[in-house]
């Protein structure tokens, strides 16, 4: 069936990791005061699962403007959250 192809054609996905891990595509949303609120990620582990992961609070107004894509990051945790 078409949904059993679907199904096989997923990516596996992680809900929890620590370590390292290849940001695959992100987004840097911001407030109505134009600082920066949220930045997640989609990214890669070592083990090729992928996680979706939002970015140290601490980190916020450091990510204004800027792409992720193709850099190495730290997550730890469950929801994850990633450090540079």
């Amino acid at each position: 069936t078409q949904q059993a192809e679907i199904e096989a054609a997923a990516l596996p996905v992680a809900t929890e990791a620590t370590g390292q891990a290849k940001v695959m595509g992100g987004t840097v949303v911001y407030g109505r005061e134009g600082t920066v609120s949220a930045a997640p990620v989609i990214a890669e582990l070592a083990d090729g699962q992928r996680i979706v992961a939002k970015a140290d609070k601490a980190l916020l107004a450091d990510l204004a403007g800027q792409s992720l894509v193709g850099k190495t990051i730290s997550v730890d945790g469950a929801p994850p959250v990633y450090k540079l």
